[in-house]
């Protein structure tokens, strides 16, 4: 199309960055679009085709498909939506895509996609612009165009979210996750794996392949259509069946797949699956500014299944020497009065260095207030820490602050300055907890793996 508000239009646009190949527009109305030649039928383009991406009418998608047969094209993305996702016509539409694949062999992504993605030569069949596409080593299979559009734009907007590639299976007539992960499994751009799932097509294949990508490459899954309603939405979606909770959560942890409910926590765990050692052991030493949130971190950490760390008698014996003799020194430790009487310089590191060589500890976290109108001598400061972190750490240890949220650059800045040290960093006072979880319990899995458990 010529209409720059049409998805052919911004297709073709996107796919003008790829170097690798030619690019056919198809559409007989037309005999030019973005200075290339269009050709009234894929059987008219003089060359062989690779790949065809189909965003005609659900109605017309059929006939065009079995055109690109009789081309012999081996791979097609079919944009148009109103198949399985719309009623019984839909569903007799898609299965006339099922038996073509059947007969032919084309292999078929969607139908109700947006299309893939290949960060590395710059293939974009999407009809989103990616304006910050930045390449990286990160995988992302979804079943709905927004985590390849809007979705992914927020993402690319965090200074450790690179993308190798993007892939949105919208109804899943052919290619499914459980084809993908194989191939994820064997790329060597991609090191994390992350699905958006409402449903899968064959359960017992998917999660047969999930048990052995996860001993290599960690995966992420984001699944929508937890609640009754929910998955009456996703019915109504893509088509899918969403199935009975308790039935994934237990296949997600018998194949090692880490869970997360919102795009928050997936670039958490991210981030901690990047930068962060994974932890030991469930032992979590807390050092925090103020004792009301000592009692808060607590109770997260029992309720994720984390252990408060009895401190060795040399790190008490540190602390006590740094605090007020009225003070109870334990774990968690409130650290407020051994800075107001000795100052942040003279605090943070002794106490977080003792911390890091404490043989019982397996976890750090340090939860903090923050304002740039605090006193630099209270130390409520993230680069005040980081400016004695004098090497890479070991064990995960977690930075979270609340008080004055930072603008994304600025996160992005301190973060890439902590993740540096293998050190994390967060804004929020839960976020700690549930990362360290996650990493426990991928721990625990690769360890089964290990003694051939699992």
């Amino acid at each position: 199309s010529n209409s720059p508000e049409k998805a052919g239009y911004i297709i073709t646009a996107n796919l003008l960055n790829y170097k690798n190949g030619k690019i056919y527009p198809v559409n007989p109305k037309i005999s030019e679009v973005l200075g290339l030649k269009v050709y009234p039928s894929i059987l008219d383009i003089p060359e062989d085709v690779d790949l065809a991406v189909v965003t005609v009418a659900a109605q017309n998608v059929p006939e065009i498909l079995g055109e690109c047969a009789r081309k012999n094209v081996k791979f097609a993305i079919v944009v148009a939506q109103g198949f399985s996702d719309a009623g019984k016509e839909g569903e007799a539409l898609q299965k006339k895509i099922d038996e073509i694949v059947m007969q032919t062999g084309l292999r078929v992504i969607g139908p109700n996609s947006m299309g893939i993605i290949n960060a590395s030569n710059s293939l974009i069949t999407t009809f989103v612009p990616i304006p910050n596409l930045k390449v990286g080593d990160i995988a992302l299979i979804a079943q709905t165009g927004v985590f390849c559009g809007a979705g992914l734009i927020w993402l690319l907007s965090f200074n450790f979210f690179g993308l190798s590639k993007s892939i949105d299976l919208g109804n899943k007539c052919d290619v499914d996750d459980a084809e993908l992960l194989e191939y994820f499994l064997e790329d060597p751009d991609t090191r994390f794996i992350f699905i958006h799932m409402e449903g899968v097509k064959d359960g017992r294949r998917f999660f047969d392949v999930a048990r052995k990508v996860s001993r290599k490459k960690p995966i992420i899954v984001l699944k929508g259509g937890r609640t009754d309603e929910g998955a009456r939405v996703v019915a109504s979606h893509t088509g899918s069946l969403a199935g009975l909770e308790n039935v994934y959560n237990a296949a997600f942890k018998q194949a090692g797949i880490l869970r997360v409910n919102n795009l928050e926590e997936l670039l958490n765990l991210i981030q901690a699956l990047k930068f962060s050692p994974l932890p030991k052991g469930d032992n979590v030493a807390i050092l925090t500014f103020s004792g009301a949130f000592a009692a808060l971190l607590t109770d997260l950490c029992v309720e994720n299944g984390l252990k408060l760390a009895k401190l060795s008698d040399e790190t008490l014996s540190k602390i006590r020497n740094l605090s007020p003799p009225y003070v109870n020194i334990s774990n968690p430790v409130d650290i407020w009065p051994a800075v107001m009487v000795k100052g942040a310089e003279n605090v943070y590191p002794v106490v977080i260095d003792a911390l890091l060589n404490d043989p019982n500890v397996d976890s750090i976290i340090v939860f903090q207030g923050f304002s740039r109108f605090f006193p630099e001598f209270w130390g409520l400061n993230p680069r005040i820490i980081l400016k004695h972190l004098d090497r890479v750490v070991e064990k995960p240890l977690i930075l979270s602050t609340i008080g004055e949220p930072l603008t994304v650059d600025e996160l992005n800045e301190v973060t890439k300055l902590f993740n540096e040290k293998g050190v994390l960093f967060y804004q929020s006072i839960d976020a700690p907890i549930k990362v360290l979880n996650q990493l426990r319990q991928y721990k625990i899995y690769l360890d089964r793996v290990e003694r051939k458990e699992v």
